[in-house]
């Protein structure tokens, strides 16, 4: 290969969802691409330092609290801006060529936006 990279990305339009439904949805998600193969089967939350990154977790009711740290916010008060949905970011533990990052936002209902899960995939394949 020469180093080209790869994603696979899901789109879907406004679909107001809450914290619970949005958690649910990454948990299934996680559990089901985990079982593809080992690059997918454990993750870690994006940091500006990866070595303070930690460890992704696998559960609805713990990745609700990452979620709810990824909304975005007003510039002016940091006012939460509830129609552009959760945002989590994670990144899997591969050094070797085989880096994977992953990137969901759900459960937003705005008509600028859309809701997406895009992963960027290892140059040389599964």
């Amino acid at each position: 290969m020469n180093g080209d990279s790869f994603y696979v990305g899901f789109y879907w339009g406004p679909r107001k969802e809450d914290l619970d439904q949005v958690a649910l949805r990454a948990e299934s998600f996680l559990a089901c691409i985990g079982k593809i193969d080992r690059l997918f089967s454990s993750f870690r939350v994006t940091a500006v330092d990866k070595r303070a990154s930690p460890k992704a977790p696998k559960k609805a009711s713990d990745l609700r609290s990452l979620l709810a740290k990824g909304v975005n916010r007003t510039d002016i008060g940091g006012k939460v801006i509830p129609d552009l949905g959760f945002t989590l970011s994670l990144w899997n533990e591969e050094d070797d060529g085989g880096f994977v990052s992953l990137r969901i936002t759900g459960g937003g209902y705005s008509e600028w936006n859309t809701n997406i899960c895009v992963m960027h995939l290892p140059a040389r394949g599964l």
